[in-house]
């Protein structure tokens, strides 16, 4: 059998596709993987158009939530179709999506993963197994583990069906909301059936990575965030980026902020092992003085405004947020003096230079790749 391969999981956020005339990161982070690294290792893609996206959906999908489940199901059934022992496991996701990613973790880390050749050997169809795993997943709310899900979670690994489950990266770009979508008056509709999606940070994943926008302030885009420790050996990583929810994750036509946010994305990954066609990062034009989008449009205004804390300590003076740091690039807006002025009078001033100046939270310098990117080897990771 060929050596472990990396496969890679692509979730696209709420209204999006690949497609659409300004891609996501998520879709660009998708066009841009070759078959394999430059040392021959395969990379196997997937990509999920997310929630919302069909002419029948928009508002069942993408405002109710509905989809999200079935969404995380057909990527499960995908990767346990395609999954060897000893692959690396890479899930990326952009709002909806990143919830979607954030979920499918949680799944892997219950149940494990189907392989297909113990599968064969058992006599029973992979995707047959996968769905078992879903509906096992299904049972339990929320994080909550002692209930009767245990039980079938026990029954489910002594089947010899599936392995265990290892999230080798997952890089998410401002997850948002209860559900992965906007929180209103309508999410309670399916608010009940979806409280078995765990999306927190468990140990089965080794590197975890989540750009989170500084000025988006729509009160219902309130941050999903990572807040419980990590665990030993695991490396957490939570920056703010200077812009809103599409400066962070694309989708805009002024891509300037949203690809700093995916230049960083990138660079974690492939510090992590992914191998990038170094053409698509010459695509990139990255400025973190760049025009940033507006989002609060007057139904928004209506909701209210919700800024965004950052640097959240408890009473020890332990960080709320898991891994929780500033990028280098919202720094150096307020820094300079075409854009401090007004950068500085917004949402920024109002959280961000507050706690830089209490020094509860630290800017985080470049990372290889981000500082010469047109020079890095994308296609050969360590």
């Amino acid at each position: 059998m060929a050596g472990p391969r990396n496969i890679v999981l692509c979730f696209d956020g709420t209204w999006n596709s690949d497609d659409r005339a300004s891609p996501t990161n998520v879709v660009k982070t998708h066009q841009a993987l070759p078959a394999s690294t430059a040392a021959g290792t395969r990379q196997i893609r997937y990509y999920d158009r997310g929630v919302g996206t069909g002419r029948f959906d928009r508002v069942r999908g993408g405002v109710v939530g509905l989809g999200l489940a079935r969404n995380v199901e057909l990527a499960y059934v995908w990767l346990s179709s395609n999954y060897h022992p000893g692959d690396r496991l890479f899930l990326f996701g952009y709002s909806r999506g990143a919830y979607t990613a954030r979920s499918l973790a949680g799944l892997i880390g219950l149940c494990g993963v189907p392989d297909p050749e113990r599968c064969a050997s058992a006599g029973r169809p992979v995707a047959v197994v996968a769905h078992q795993g879903m509906a096992i997943y299904r049972q339990r709310p929320g994080a909550a583990r002692a209930d009767g899900a245990g039980r079938h979670v026990a029954e489910f690994a002594l089947s010899g069906a599936a392995v265990p489950g290892a999230v080798h990266f997952i890089g998410v770009w401002d997850t948002v909301g209860a559900l992965g979508v906007p929180v209103t008056w309508l999410n309670w509709i399916g608010a009940r059936r979806h409280r078995f999606h765990d999306v927190r940070l468990d140990r089965h994943i080794r590197h975890a990575c989540h750009a989170v926008a500084i000025d988006e302030s729509r009160r219902p885009f309130a941050p999903t965030l990572w807040t419980n420790r990590p665990a030993p050996g695991q490396n957490v990583s939570q920056l703010w980026f200077p812009g809103v929810h599409s400066d962070v994750g694309g989708g805009r036509p002024a891509t300037a902020l949203s690809d700093r946010a995916l230049l960083w994305m990138w660079a974690q990954a492939h510090a992590a092992g992914l191998a990038l066609r170094p053409e698509a990062v010459q695509g990139l034009a990255p400025d973190e003085l760049g025009r940033q989008g507006n989002s609060m449009s007057l139904v928004y205004r209506l909701w209210g405004r919700y800024d965004r804390p950052i640097g959240e300590r408890n009473e020890d003076g332990r960080s709320l947020v898991t891994g929780e740091g500033v990028h280098f690039s919202a720094a150096r807006r307020l820094e300079d003096a075409a854009t401090s002025r007004e950068y500085g009078l917004g949402v920024a001033g109002r959280t961000l230079v507050p706690a830089l100046e209490a020094e509860r939270v630290g800017v985080v310098s470049p990372a290889p790749g981000e500082q010469e990117p047109h020079t890095f080897h994308w296609d050969a990771p360590p």
